[in-house]
């Protein structure tokens, strides 16, 4: 791509401006995120770092509202808006400083910063505060919730905090969005409440700095269900002064109520919905009316049941009557058979050994072929006796019975065997054709009403038999009422017209189909009879009975097995019927996935429908709940429903308490959630705290802590099961007050007449400081008063209204929060005071050593001394850095001396002190002594330490003495007085003090006569004087340069201006020139 050199120019001018910031554009960049989220109560920054030129003007707006402006690197403070006052400033880079944030400060805050000429900036930051979430709440807004009712919300309050994420939980699996839960906002709402929705839910509220949960228990209504009727005992009909009971039951929440009710009368019935009817009369026959009642709901559901009641009619009771009679001459004749064959009996046992007739005899002797058994008898009555074997036994042999007994008259002999061959011809038919006929069906099946049955059926047939039709009919005692026959005009009710043949005559197969299925049904006991106008075998006993139920068959809705997330989930839902014809529907609504069907024949007229789906598991679908509907004809379908459980590892794993906030001490438990399948069963927990992570000993999902520290305690943990683990996504954060603790670094410091304090304070929530100097509230006690807090570092500043000392001044700051409170007398620090200088030994003479001390009030202590020597108008600093000075005397004046002292605080001066060296008394030159006009006038000037007294003598000589005191240390005394003409007079001036004394004698010099020889005395003594002093000073000029004095002050070449002392000299500096001055 080609750009022209005007364009990159200004493209390279634009880079240089927003790189540089230098004239062309300011630059205000966030130090960190403009999304701040911040605890009520803590101190909060918004950061920025500014650019781009020199003494910018930074705002800080909140909407219209400017809350701070102030000039960067400004030495004026910045100035704040009234309202925000104490709570937010500016700093040195221009960042907004909140402190103790309250919750009304959420916003958007923008800085903007701007010079004249120059392009501003701006940037926009958003501040959240949050508070710990406290005391949550579940609402509904109804009262209960109604199985096919509207929807039932829950919704969620609290009383403190605001959550910026919530989660909800049923029966302690995550609930997920879909046809079944609606999460909006606060609230959970159940679209289509069911009996499975029964159960706990719980919500956990979280933000930034706090998670809290709340449970509540929500019980579905439903019901009544389809009840079950039962009549015990079980009888097609009653007969009178018959007992009978009817029960009813149904499902529902609560347990439904049960009533009759006959011939729109309520009958009493138990709590149970047990009926008991005594002694029953015909006139009690009729439909019966179960009633049940939900009373919360106030559902009601009725079902009938018809019960027949029978009396005896007059043909029945003529016959039972005639029937005694013939029953009682019935029982006389089979007494009279049985006696008759117990005297034959009887008398065949009095006649064992009754011999054969001759005749008979020959007659068998004659046939021989009457031992063949059909020549001997017919109609197969049996064999008869062996008279051959008879014939030729011995005497002795034949001493026995004959095999047939004695046959004196062998006609009888063959009606017996005739009779008994008719008895065993007559069982032979019997049993025979018992066994050629057979029918093989159910004892009795289960169909379901307005549904539809195929009853089984199954007979076999003699061979000699070749059946043409089959009838069914219903079990009767005195009649043959018929349920099917290919006359339909035949068929009773309730069958008529709802029953059809299923089965096959030629193959032995009698089913019986009866459609819509009615409640009059039950109990019916049905038998088919083949060729009932030809076959006499009795087909009724053998009979099937209908029992007809309201309910619907219980559907099994199963999960294969427990898959993995990711892995293929199989749900069967099965249900069990009677009508193959129109077999139930299955259907899992909005559940999409593989769907498969299957009808399978279970035997005994009941067949089973299967319908399985799949489609591919996924964590998500734990505790999901699918349902069957399953539609039976002429019914509406209705749902069985079944939870999904899917494994996988753990997820959403979180930390919660009851409480975030805790006071310093106490012990917080805490509770490893997460959601996973199986649960997890190991876990680790960490805690985070000043920067640092250190991981914790416990390795259950529930802790006690007991080692909380000040602040913020970020606690983590870490789920596992035996799929895999996963660690909390954030911190739960517990927070721990406690009451103020002031550090003992607070103290105040004292400069001059302005007094300033800090107190640094440790407590939770912050704590408000109240100041005490002296006992006295500080408004009271100072002058120009400021307070102000920082970050805890709470600041007071103020001028003392009178002259107050370190050592009388007592500053308290008391520190107090809603936990408790801490009072503390602060360190009053100030630079050293009263320093001044001492001497020892106080008195000295010259040629000795003396020590001067630096002394002075200081907290904290001195650091270091400094020492000075005054010379003229210059201050020399001498070598000495303790508090003592060390001196040789060497004259008779020494100084004047100072000294400093410092501390951390600062540094104070003592006054300049002179050393006073002890001696006797010289009086000093500019004594003098004048005359005038006869008055005289005598000054003797006198020089000595302590002061000498100082006395005149002079003769003839009417005097008036005065004396007075120089500051340098020496005394004049003046004698004024008038002294008579031509005389020679002597003056004398005496000074004496402890060290010895001295005179000297003054002629006055003045316009009046005096004698040649008072001249010549006067001049000799004068220069006898003078020669005098001059040896004095030269031998002591001598002795000095014998001594190496302390105070000898090195002056280097230009230093001397300066002042600088070197004492004593360095010898190893010869480059240097130096110049030595005494002092005396």
């Amino acid at each position: 791509m080609h750009h022209s050199p005007c364009k990159l120019t200004r493209l390279a001018a634009v880079l240089i401006c927003c790189i540089t910031g230098r004239d062309g554009a300011l630059l205000v960049l966030p130090t960190g995120p403009t999304l701040i989220n911040a605890f009520v109560g803590h101190n909060v920054t918004l950061g920025v770092s500014v650019s781009g030129g020199s003494a910018p003007l930074v705002s800080w707006t909140n909407g219209s509202l400017t809350l701070a402006t102030w000039t960067l690197g400004s030495s004026t403070p910045p100035v704040v808006a009234p309202a925000t006052q104490g709570a937010l400033s500016v700093d040195q880079s221009g960042s907004l400083m909140f402190w103790n944030v309250p919750l009304s400060y959420n916003g958007t805050y923008t800085v903007t910063v701007t010079k004249v000429g120059v392009h501003g900036a701006s940037v926009d930051f958003t501040l959240l505060v949050y508070e710990s979430i406290m005391d949550v709440s579940l609402n509904t807004a109804l009262q209960d919730a109604v199985e096919g009712g509207p929807p039932f919300t829950l919704s969620y309050s609290s009383k403190q905090g605001q959550a910026t994420a919530s989660q909800w939980y049923f029966n302690s699996l995550a609930v997920v969005q879909g046809p079944r839960y609606l999460m909006t906002g606060t609230s959970l709402t159940i679209q289509k409440p069911s009996r499975n929705d029964t159960g706990q839910y719980e919500v956990v509220l979280t933000n930034p700095f706090s998670t809290a949960a709340q449970q509540r228990n929500i019980t579905v209504l439903y019901g009544p269900d389809q009840p079950v009727l039962e009549v015990s005992p079980t009888k097609v009909a009653f007969v009178s002064g018959e007992t009978l009971s009817l029960s009813c039951r149904a499902e529902g929440e609560p347990a439904p109520s049960a009533s009759w009710v006959f011939n729109g009368q309520a009958l009493p019935t138990s709590s149970t919905g047990m009926l008991k009817l005594t002694d029953v009369q015909p006139s009690q026959g009729g439909i019966y009316t179960c009633v049940l009642v939900n009373k919360k709901t106030n559902n009601r559901l009725e079902r009938n049941i018809t019960i027949d009641v029978r009396g005896l009619s007059g043909s029945a009771i003529a016959g039972v009557a005639a029937g005694i009679p013939c029953g009682f001459l019935l029982l006389i004749f089979l007494l009279g058979l049985i006696a008759a064959c117990y005297f034959c009996h009887k008398k065949k046992d009095r006649n064992p050994r009754y011999p054969v007739s001759r005749a008979g005899e020959k007659a068998v002797n004659k046939q021989p072929d009457l031992t063949i058994p059909n020549k001997l008898l017919i109609h197969r009555l049996g064999l008869p006796p062996d008279y051959n074997l008879h014939q030729l036994q011995t005497l002795s042999e034949r001493a026995g019975t004959l095999p047939l007994g004695t046959v004196p008259d062998l006609d009888v002999m063959g009606r017996w065997w005739m009779l008994l061959c008719f008895v065993l011809r007559v069982l032979q038919w019997t049993f025979t054709e018992a066994e050629e006929w057979s029918v093989a069906m159910p004892s009795e099946i289960n169909v379901l009403t307005r549904s539809c049955v195929v009853i089984p059926c199954t007979f076999t047939h003699p061979p000699s038999h070749e059946p043409s039709q089959i009838i069914w009919y219903s079990y009767s005692s005195t009649k043959y009422p018929i349920v099917y026959s290919k006359r339909p005009e035949d068929v009773i009710e309730p069958f008529s017209g709802r029953t059809e043949f299923a089965g096959d005559v030629k193959s032995g197969n009698c089913s019986l189909k009866i459609s819509h299925v009615l409640p009059a049904m039950n109990e019916y006991q049905l038998y088919p009879w083949i060729d009932p106008d030809t076959v006499k075998h009795k087909f009724y006993h053998k009979t099937v009975k209908l029992k007809v139920q309201e309910t619907t068959p219980a559907v099994q809705l199963t999960v294969d097995g427990n898959p993995k997330d990711g892995e293929t989930l199989h749900i069967s839902c099965t249900v069990v019927h009677t009508c193959i014809s129109s077999p139930p529907t299955l259907s899992f609504g909005d559940t999409s996935g593989d769907v498969q069907n299957n009808q399978t024949d279970l035997g005994q007229g009941y067949w089973r429908t299967e319908s399985t789906i799949s489609f591919p598991a996924r964590a998500s679908d734990q505790g999901r709940a699918v349902g069957c509907w399953v539609g039976h004809p002429g019914r509406q379908a209705a749902p069985t429903w079944v939870e999904i459980s899917v494994h996988y590892a753990p997820r959403s794993v979180h930390v919660s308490a009851e409480n975030s906030i805790a006071l310093l001490g106490e012990h917080v438990t805490l509770e490893c959630r997460s959601d996973a399948n199986p649960s997890s069963s190991t876990f680790l927990w960490y805690l985070q705290r000043d920067g640092s992570v250190r991981t914790l000993t416990a390795r259950e999902d529930s802790i006690t802590v007991t080692d909380l520290l000040h602040g913020q305690n970020s606690f983590y943990c870490t789920a596992q099961n035996t799929l895999g683990m996963a660690n909390s996504s954030s911190p739960f954060i517990i927070t721990v007050e406690y009451k103020p603790s002031i550090f003992p670094e607070s103290s105040c410091v004292i400069r001059g007449p302005a007094l300033r304090c800090w107190c640094k304070v440790r407590s939770l929530p912050s704590a408000s400081v109240e100041w005490t100097v002296d006992g006295t509230d500080a408004q009271a006690a100072l002058s120009h008063v400021e307070m102000f807090s920082v970050r805890q570092n709470h600041t007071l500043s103020g001028e003392l209204l009178f002259n107050m000392t370190v050592q009388h001044t007592t500053v308290t700051c008391r520190a107090f929060n809603s936990h408790g409170q801490q009072e503390h007398s602060l360190l009053i620090l100030a630079p050293p005071q009263n320093v001044s200088i001492s001497q020892r030994p106080p008195r000295v003479l010259a040629g000795q050593s003396l020590t001067l001390t630096c002394s002075s009030h200081a907290f904290p202590e001195v650091l270091s001394y400094s020492w000075y020597q005054v010379n003229q108008d210059r201050e020399v600093q001498l070598s000495e850095r303790s508090d003592r000075l060390h001196l040789q005397v060497v004259g008779r004046h020494m100084g004047p001396y100072r000294c400093s002292a410092r501390n951390e605080i600062g540094q104070s001066r003592s006054t300049s002190t002179l050393v006073r060296v002890d001696f006797a008394p010289v009086i000093s030159p500019a004594t003098y002594c004048t005359l005038e006009n006869g008055q005289v006038r005598c000054e003797c000037v006198v020089e000595s330490y302590p002061l000498a007294a100082v006395t005149w003598t002079a003769l003839g000589v009417q005097t008036n003495r005065t004396v007075s005191i120089e500051f340098s240390g020496s005394l004049k005394s003046t004698l004024t007085g008038h002294m008579g003409n031509g005389q020679d007079h002597v003056i004398t001036c005496h000074a004496a003090n402890r060290y010895g004394q001295i005179s000297l004698q003054l002629t006055p010099k003045g316009s009046s006569a005096t004698s040649t020889s008072s001249l010549a005395a006067a001049g000799c003594g004068a220069a006898a004087l003078v020669l005098l002093t001059a040896a004095i000073l030269y031998c002591t000029q001598r002795s000095r340069e014998n001594i190496n004095p302390l105070v000898e002050v090195e002056l280097k070449g230009n230093e001397q201006d300066k002042g600088v002392v070197r004492t004593p000299m360095d010898p190893h500096r010869a480059d240097t020139k130096y110049s030595r001055t005494m002092w005396f």
